[in-house]
């Protein structure tokens, strides 16, 4: 055994602290770990230097080795040298002497507190992650219930823009009117008069024709009978002045027929514009929508303007809602008449409005063009706002424009802009994706 190193030697060596009390819990031996840990304290009670405390510890694995005559295994805390709380893992067995009496007890101390504070964080964050879990579930429903609040706002406003809309629509109904009564009322008193015109002629016309008949069922058989009966007959076609009847009845037909046809035109463009239709995106023939919105709205603009159309050949096609689109150019229109109607012009001298139509960059567009008093920069940021107006009370709600732009950008995916100069005259460019 001489080749070995000794006992001491290797227990000053162990990285555990080891420490022996005898059965008073007086401390015997400190091994270099424990007098690092607590400092060198052999003669004093083990718990009055590792715990701080003035009797023998309750759960002292010490104590209870003496009392079993058996090892065991206890967790305690101690007071470090530095006076720091620290955790610890004792292995605490009897020490027998050889006649088999304990005489005193080893504590084989390892140094757990890096462990304990990992436990104890592991410890702190599991609560943490609870609460953060109980929090994020509170959180789950709370965005859930404002999901559902926000899903059901969204409904209503798209409820209300719907409402807005056919409003906005009525409103111009409205608006165009008394303009359409009188475009309405014009031919069909156009019509009126060449029935009248009509039924006197014939009048006259049925009479001359029983005047024939009485005198072609008289009989003539000489050459004077025979002059005689010319002669009247042809004072008969003078007195109803045949060849103006002649030259004017078919042309007073032609005339009502003409004046029912526009009659028509009116009524079925309003029919198309003031219909719900169809919410489906749908092929629109752009030359089609806007001749009959210029139609309802002639009365808006003809005694103000001239309307020039250049419309692209072939006719343009575009997907969209017909009647939301059909809006879009009435409000662009009738924002267009009232330029020109605030802008002073020379004598003699007429406002214009003017459609195009054209295809560029792969898109369709529209450009209505107006020579009325143009919109100064600073309004031009905020023309496309909800009830944001210039004109004075009863002249415009504000929506027009701002439905306009709602219409093009939100439900059929284009643009909707606006190039004006002060003075000059503005241009509305809507531009919708082409169909391929």
């Amino acid at each position: 055994m001489a080749d070995y190193p000794d006992l001491a030697q290797v227990l000053e060596q162990l990285p555990d602290g080891i420490t022996i009390q005898d059965r008073d819990f007086n401390i015997i031996f400190q091994n270099a770990a424990m007098k690092e840990a607590f400092g060198e304290h052999v003669g004093s009670k083990c718990y009055e230097i590792y715990e701080e405390r003035s009797k023998v510890c309750e759960g002292c694995g010490l104590l209870k080795a003496f009392d079993t005559g058996k090892s065991n295994l206890v967790h305690r805390t101690a007071v470090s040298k530095g006076g720091s709380i620290s955790y610890w893992e004792n292995a605490c067995f009897p020490l027998f002497n050889a006649e088999g009496d304990i005489v005193a007890g080893v504590e084989v101390c390892r140094n757990i507190t890096d462990r304990v504070s990992l436990t104890q964080e592991l410890r702190d964050r599991s609560i943490e992650l609870g609460k953060l879990n109980d929090q994020l579930s509170h959180n789950k429903s709370a965005l859930l219930q404002r999901t559902d609040e926000l899903e059901a706002a969204y409904s209503e406003l798209r409820e209300t823009h719907t409402r807005l809309l056919q409003q906005e629509k009525l409103a111009s109904i409205g608006q165009l009117a008394a303009g359409i009564a009188h475009e309405i009322n014009t031919p069909i008193q156009f019509v009126g008069d060449n029935i009248s015109f009509l039924r006197e002629s014939f009048e006259e016309l049925i009479s001359g024709l029983r005047q024939f008949r009485k005198e072609c069922a008289s009989d003539a058989n000489d050459s004077t009978e025979i002059s005689e009966l010319r002669t009247r007959i042809i004072s008969v076609l003078e007195h109803l002045d045949f060849d103006f009847l002649e030259n004017e009845i078919p042309l007073a037909l032609e005339q009502a027929k003409e004046g029912l046809r526009g009659v028509t035109d009116i009524v079925l463009a309003m029919k198309s514009f003031s219909h719900a239709g169809n919410k489906e995106l749908e092929e629109v023939v752009l030359d089609d929508l806007i001749h009959s919105t210029m139609v309802i709205s002639r009365n808006a603009w003809k005694y103000e303007a001239d309307f020039d159309l250049e419309l692209a050949t072939p006719p343009l096609v575009v997907k969209a809602t017909r009647n939301e689109l059909g809006q879009v150019l009435l409000n662009l229109i009738m924002n267009a008449a009232d330029a020109i109607a605030d802008k002073e012009y020379p004598d003699n001298q007429r406002g214009r409005i003017r459609i195009i139509t054209r295809r560029k960059d792969n898109c369709c567009e529209i450009l209505v063009e107006d020579s009325g008093c143009g919109i100064g920069p600073d309004i031009q940021k905020r023309i496309f706002e909800p009830f944001f107006t210039t004109k004075e009370v009863g002249r415009g709600s504000g929506q027009g424009l701002s439905i306009a732009y709602n219409i093009i950008t939100e439900m059929h995916g284009g643009e909707l802009s606006v190039e004006s100069t002060l003075g000059v005259g503005s241009t509305f460019i809507v531009r919708l994706p082409s169909i391929a």
